[in-house]
């Protein structure tokens, strides 16, 4: 499931940039 895999790369870096 590569889609799933990019939106949680996604999901990491908005939580990165959040923190």
């Amino acid at each position: 499931m590569l889609g799933t895999r990019v939106h949680q790369d996604a999901i990491l870096f908005s939580f990165g940039l959040f923190c």
